[in-house]
């Protein structure tokens, strides 16, 4: 569980995907990709949909590493917005923010959601090998961007694992 901080999100995120990375063997950008896209979803599950608390939680298949993020906030299918449409304005119309979503999808390889029990179940899922594909952005760690590589932690997949989200 993560309670409703922005500070406090981005470090749980951060600490699940390095170690989830750690695990997986994923290189640098695959790992930045992953814990870009877990911290927006999150961050936004707080901010514009009011979650008190997100559950958090992930796991390390032979092809794939995934992190599922799930709220009670309202309902919101991140697969139903088009992030072309932020990129389609001008940068000088836009308002501030508004491209979480867009580096969600362009991050990560594949982008699960169900509606359980009325909460949001959001599952991220980055490809082990490497020769999958970069996503659409082509995503990469920003220079100076610290390595992403810590001790084995103890979280796996639990009631919101990934073998129940939808896609």
């Amino acid at each position: 569980m993560i309670p409703s901080t922005a500070t406090t999100i981005g470090r749980q995120v951060a600490a699940l995907v390095r170690d989830l990375a750690a695990r997986a063997g994923l290189d640098r950008t695959r790992a930045y990709r992953l814990r870009l896209a877990a911290d927006e979803i999150a961050t936004n599950a707080v901010t514009h949909g009011g979650a008190d608390v997100v559950h958090l939680c992930g796991g390390v298949d032979e092809d794939r590493v995934w992190v599922v993020l799930e709220d009670g906030a309202p309902f919101f299918d991140p697969r139903s917005h088009d992030p072309s449409a932020v990129l389609a304005t001008d940068p000088e119309d836009r308002t501030p923010g508004g491209l979480g979503l867009f580096l969600v999808h362009s991050g990560v390889d594949e982008l699960l959601y169900d509606r359980v029990d009325d909460r949001n179940r959001t599952t991220l899922v980055i490809h082990r090998d490497s020769s999958a594909p970069e996503g659409p952005s082509g995503l990469s760690a920003p220079e100076g961007t610290p390595g992403l590589s810590v001790p084995r932690g103890t979280m796996e997949p639990g009631a919101g694992g990934h073998g129940g989200a939808g896609g």
